[in-house]
């Protein structure tokens, strides 16, 4: 990220879910951290959505805010910067806050105050709580005198290993999204299975410690699956499926997450298909439909998986069902995406033969029936 300013943003109380590197190019930023510790009493809000909104006009300050009316996923409440009337930031107090008394006092022990100035650097591990002040560097030479001053760092996010969080979870054992983030860090380096314990771990934690009224772990659930999903084993993908049915379960009204686990079950079918488990692909593919009915993607995998599955040289009546099952698929695909009318229309074609054959069976018998009974007469 390039982080651009004319020196007077500050930012709220957050932490991060992998390592960063943060390079101050101009002027300079005051920065609180906080150790992972202190993540039970800053007042985090699970797993959910935000938007970053910039207050003030000229804007002095940037803040997140929540959009589903469940509060923020990795920001704090608590102010713990303020301008001076002068607007330069040359005060602040790590103790303006809308939280609770416990949060400030323990901010008050255990928080770490650094300046960055110029041509510095500082390595900001995950999950260390942290906010930061900007202030404005010199003025700009320029042929007709100057430019206003500005703030400009660049930071880079990035997970080398496991060392930030597993310190994080030794610290702070019992907040979901210490174990959360963890999840996330094994999924990129590709243990798969670790992270949806991880994962699942930060559910448990959830129910068991952050009680009645918060909404439920949304989130952690979904991942949870998609790291089962990813270790691509057939026990792992019946998990994932049950796993997606408890996420969709927990907002089922929510288009935004009709539409992440509609895919997530497209991406299960497409794992069970790819394995020549044809039966498995079309539950999920099927799924994924009724999650997003108007998803042609989702219709085409459907119809692709149910034709896979009934067999050419076989004209038995469930074979033939899911070759009709398939037609009315790809159909709907084609309705809902006109532009792959050419790529189905092989598959189309495929799955008329086969109806065709099986009525054409289905005569044979229904005459040579009628043929035996007019003979017994």
């Amino acid at each position: 990220n390039l982080l651009l300013g004319d020196g007077s943003l500050a930012s709220d109380l957050h932490f991060d879910d992998r390592d960063n590197l943060l390079v101050q190019l101009m002027g300079s930023k005051q920065i609180l951290l906080v150790p992972p510790g202190l993540l039970p009493v800053l007042n985090f809000t699970t797993h959910a959505e935000y938007r970053f909104v910039f207050a003030g006009s000229p804007a002095t300050s940037m803040r997140a805010e929540p959009t589903g009316g469940q509060g923020v996923e990795n920001h704090s409440p608590l102010r713990v910067f303020e301008f001076s009337p002068a607007r330069d930031g040359s005060e602040l107090s790590a103790l303006r806050s809308v939280g609770e008394e416990g949060a400030l006092s323990a901010l008050a022990e255990a928080a770490l105050m650094c300046t960055l100035p110029a041509g510095s650097a500082l390595f900001l591990p995950a999950l260390w709580s942290h906010a930061v002040l900007s202030s404005r560097g010199d003025k700009l030479p320029t042929e007709g005198g100057s430019k206003p001053p500005l703030n400009a760092a660049v930071n880079l996010w990035f997970i080398r290993g496991l060392h930030s969080f597993e310190e994080a979870v030794h610290a702070a054992p019992h907040t979901p999204h210490v174990h959360s983030c963890r999840g996330s860090a094994l999924r990129s380096i590709g243990r798969h299975a670790e992270a949806a314990e991880a994962y699942q771990q930060a559910v448990a934690i959830h129910h068991e410690h952050v009680g009645a009224g918060v909404p439920p772990p949304y989130q952690s659930t979904r991942l949870a699956a998609v790291a089962l999903m990813e270790s691509g084993l057939e026990p792992q993908l019946r998990r994932a499926y049950r796993l997606l049915e408890q996420a969709i379960a927990m907002r089922p009204a929510e288009l935004d997450a009709r539409s992440e686990c509609s895919r997530a079950f497209r991406s299960l079918g497409s794992r069970h298909a790819n394995s020549g488990r044809f039966r498995q692909a079309a539950r999920a593919f099927k799924r994924a439909v009724s999650l997003a009915p108007s998803d042609g993607a989702a219709y085409l995998h459907l119809g692709r998986a149910l034709l896979d599955g009934s067999r050419e040289d076989n004209v038995d009546e469930k074979s033939v069902g899911l070759a009709r099952g398939a037609l009315r698929a790809l159909k709907a695909a084609v309705t809902l995406r006109p532009a792959i009318t050419k790529e189905v229309q092989y598959d189309m074609e495929s799955a008329r033969r086969r109806v065709r054959a099986a009525d054409a069976h289905s005569r044979g018998k229904r005459r040579g029936a009628e043929k035996q009974h007019r003979d017994e007469l």
